[in-house]
C-alpha cells in the first residue's frame, strides 16, 4: 500500500496544517534526478543479479512463474482505500508475492517482477512517467536493502536444519522486513524534501503514517507463508521426478 498523491506530500511541523506552495521547474528537475538515480541503481542491482544467474535459474522453475503471475494479477486489481484522516492509499498486494520471490529465488527475479507490477499499477492508475519512475526506484532500492539483510544471515532462509539455523533464518527474515520498511520510508521522505525545494530541518522528521507502515509490514510478513508453500510444492514436485533444474542441466 502506497500513498496516492500525485506528488510527495509537503512536509510541515507535527500538528500544523500542510503548507501549500507552487512547485518550481527547478524542484521538478531535482525530483526527476532523484527518481532516475534510484532507477539507475535498481538497474545496476538487477544487472549484477542477472549476471550471477539468478534470473535465468528462476525462469526454469514453474513456481516462480506462478508467483509472478499472481503478483501481476494482484496489482491489476489495485484499488484506492481511505486511511486515517481521510487520506487515500493505494492497495498494492503484489508486494507480498514479490517479497516471497525474494525469499525463494534471490534478488534478480524479485526486482524483475516488482518492476512489472509497478508498470501495471502505473497503467491502471494513469500515472505519469515521473511518479512511476520514483515508485519503481523506491521499491527496487528497498528490495535491494532487504536482500542485503538476508545475505548477512542466510540468502536462502528455508533450507536450514536444526533450531539454531532456524532461529538465524527467522532473524534474517525479520531484519529484511525492517530494512525494507526503513529504506522505503527514508527514500519517500527524501523525495518529499526534494519536491519541497528546501533543506530538511529537525521538525520535518515526523513518523510516517502508522496505517501505511502497518499495511506494508503485514504484506511483507505474510510473504514467508507464500514462500514456504511454493518451496514445499516444488520439493514435492521434484521428488516426483520433474525437477526442472535437473532437466535443464541434462539438456
Amino acid at each position: 500500500m502506497f500513498r496516492v498523491q500525485a506528488v510527495p506530500t509537503p512536509l510541515s511541523a507535527p500538528g500544523q496544517p500542510t503548507a501549500k506552495r507552487r512547485t518550481s521547474r527547478h524542484d521538478r528537475g531535482r525530483y526527476a534526478v532523484y527518481a532516475l538515480s534510484m532507477v539507475a541503481v535498481g538497474v545496476v542491482a538487477l544487472g549484477f543479479a542477472w549476471s550471477a544467474g539468478q534470473v535465468t535459474a528462476a525462469f526454469v522453475i514453474p513456481e516462480f512463474w506462478l508467483m509472478a503471475t499472481l503478483a501481476l494479477l494482484a496489482d491489476a486489481r489495485t484499488f484506492i482505500a481511505i486511511g486515517r484522516h481521510s487520506k487515500p492509499v493505494i492497495v498494492c498486494p503484489s508486494l507480498c508475492f514479490t517479497f516471497a520471490i525474494l525469499l525463494c529465488w534471490d534478488l534478480g527475479p524479485a526486482l524483475l517482477v516488482q518492476v512489472a507490477a509497478v508498470a501495471v499499477v502505473a497503467w491502471r492508475m494513469r500515472y505519469g512517467w515521473l511518479r512511476a519512475a520514483a515508485m519503481a526506484g523506491r521499491i527496487a532500492l528497498a528490495t535491494t536493502a532487504a536482500y542485503g539483510a538476508l545475505v548477512l544471515c542466510n540468502p536462502h532462509p528455508f533450507d536450514s536444519i536444526g533450531a539454531a539455523q532456524a532461529t538465524r533464518d527467522v532473524v534474517g527474515v525479520l531484519l529484511a522486513v525492517v530494512s525494507w520498511l526503513v529504506a522505503y520510508q527514508a527514500l519517500r521522505m527524501l523525495g518529499a524534501w526534494l519536491w519541497n525545494g528546501r533543506r530538511p530541518v529537525a521538525q520535518d522528521w515526523h513518523s510516517p503514517p502508522t496505517y501505511e507502515t502497518l499495511f506494508i509490514a503485514a504484506l511483507l510478513l505474510l510473504s514467508p507463508v507464500l514462500a514456504l508453500a511454493a518451496l514445499r510444492y516444488a520439493s514435492a514436485t521434484w521428488a516426483g521426478g520433474s525437477n526442472p533444474m535437473a532437466i535443464a542441466s541434462a539438456s
